[in-house]
């Protein structure tokens, strides 16, 4: 079944949203070289459960309880990326500064840890019923969003950027 528009909303392809999702460099600087003002609000940060489509792209066979961080990385005001970063608590217990971020992006820390590197990443799209859909910010349409597998100090860390209508404002 395809999903149902409302009456002047547009699906736009991945090719829109193929120059950030198949980025193999940081997010953040992407975003920061192309707007005026770059930030990040926290939504949530601690310890939750690993979502279905988590644990299969872990590879772990039971939901486990890790250090899950939310945040919306926004440009110039706007919300431009919803990112949910699951890290296991073995790791997030030796790695102090990841659950210390705050409002700073985990890009920085990623992109330049000597330890840390990016070994797959898979795009896929996303409907309102998903469990990664951003309900409070009123969107209605499908969306597009990157999961990308990190290895850091030999053990993953999961960052999901799901990628907000608003993006495609930014200059290319």
């Amino acid at each position: 079944m395809r999903p149902r528009l409302l009456p002047g909303s547009t699906l736009l392809s991945l090719e829109a949203y193929r120059s950030w999702a198949m980025d193999p460099g940081s997010l953040t600087h992407k975003i920061r070289n192309r707007c005026n003002l770059f930030s990040v609000q926290l939504l949530h940060q601690g310890i939750g459960r690993l979502l279905t489509f988590e644990i299969k792209l872990l590879g772990s066979s039971t939901p486990e309880l890790s250090q899950v961080r939310e945040v919306l990385l926004m440009a110039d005001g706007l919300p431009v990326v919803y990112a949910r970063s699951i890290l296991p608590l073995s790791l997030a217990r030796r790695y102090g500064p990841i659950r210390t971020l705050g409002e700073r992006p985990l890009g920085d820390t990623l992109f330049t840890n000597k330890n840390a590197g990016r070994k797959a990443i898979q795009i896929f799209r996303i409907l309102p019923s998903h469990p990664l859909y951003p309900k409070n910010l009123n969107f209605v349409d499908p969306l597009y969003a990157r999961a990308s597998i990190f290895s850091l100090n030999n053990q993953p860390l999961l960052v999901t950027d799901v990628f907000l209508p608003a993006i495609l404002k930014l200059t290319p």
